[in-house]
């Protein structure tokens, strides 16, 4: 009898951590995707380059990404606006509000990623993290593209 008991004390228990393991969730994990993140090698001699990604948000809420650290490189999110003239101009992107089930794609003439510091012998992938508010950054890397 005090074998059972016993036994049913240990079953208890490993639901019991089973239960609440299965309700703590890594944050962001599922929340958003990025795909196609990749920076393109800089010309011989220039110290900038740009980037492209595409940022889903997969999760039932709104949220609101700060941008990027690549440390030790510089990493901005940048825009390409238009003018009522017809006059385009790039500017740095601080934040912007990415809505449930929305993806936002970092294209040539778009958002893009501008990177300073990245050398045109670079070859390995880079690894950054993409700033949220209120919420952990999420890990992801950039590929090294050459160009052409």
């Amino acid at each position: 009898m005090a074998k059972n008991k016993n036994n049913f004390a240990r079953l208890s228990v490993t639901i019991c951590i089973a239960l609440i393991l299965t309700q703590c969730t890594v944050e962001n994990t599922e929340q958003l995707k990025i795909t196609n993140s990749f920076l393109y090698k800089p010309f011989s001699g220039a110290m900038m380059t740009a980037g492209y990604m595409n940022i889903s948000n997969v999760s039932d809420e709104s949220v609101v990404i700060n941008g990027l650290d690549c440390s030790p490189l510089i990493v901005e999110m940048h825009d390409v606006t238009t003018n009522s003239d017809g006059v385009m101009k790039m500017g740095k992107l601080s934040s912007f509000i990415l809505s449930p089930n929305e993806t936002i794609n970092f294209e040539p003439g778009g958002k893009h990623i501008m990177a300073w510091g990245l050398t045109d012998n670079q070859s390995e992938d880079l690894s950054c993290k993409l700033l949220l508010q209120d919420k952990k950054p999420i890990d992801f890397k950039f590929s090294i593209k050459s160009r052409g």
